[in-house]
């Protein structure tokens, strides 16, 4: 009995490991690309398809109307023109359309644009904190 056990334990030690594949999702909402799904700010499963989101600010606005979020990822086309991108200047995450940010401020002639309202009150509060940031 030992000598099964032993030869189990191999078994098991030997195994190899799952995947590490990282998945990446695009958020519905912003457009933004998601690089690995496991650190996405919150999913949501509308009609079984799972949907992951850029930022905490993402999520209850697509809960509230999925159907306009899906709509908009579906129907675009290639042709379409290209809309102007963007970083949000609080946690560096990329906008991918302007059109869709959350909030924007304008600072020293500049806009900012934000991924949620949560990131335009911490710019608005000291504007300098995240526009003299060294790259």
């Amino acid at each position: 009995m030992a000598f099964m056990y032993g030869t189990l334990a191999i078994a098991e030690t030997t195994a190899k490991p799952a995947s590490t594949k990282l998945v990446s999702a695009v958020c519905p909402v912003m457009g933004t690309k998601i690089p690995d799904v496991t650190k996405a700010s919150g999913k949501s499963v509308y009609k079984g398809k799972t949907y992951y989101f850029c930022c905490a600010g993402c999520k209850p606005q697509f809960d509230k109307s999925p159907e306009k979020y899906i709509k908009q990822t579906t129907s675009a086309t290639k042709n379409a023109p290209k809309v102007t991108s963007s970083v949000c200047p609080v946690t560096n995450t990329r906008i991918a359309d302007v059109t869709k940010a959350a909030a924007k401020s304008q600072y020293k002639g500049k806009t900012y644009y934000f991924c949620c309202n949560k990131c335009k009150g911490q710019f608005d509060k000291d504007p300098a904190k995240y526009t003299n940031k060294k790259k």
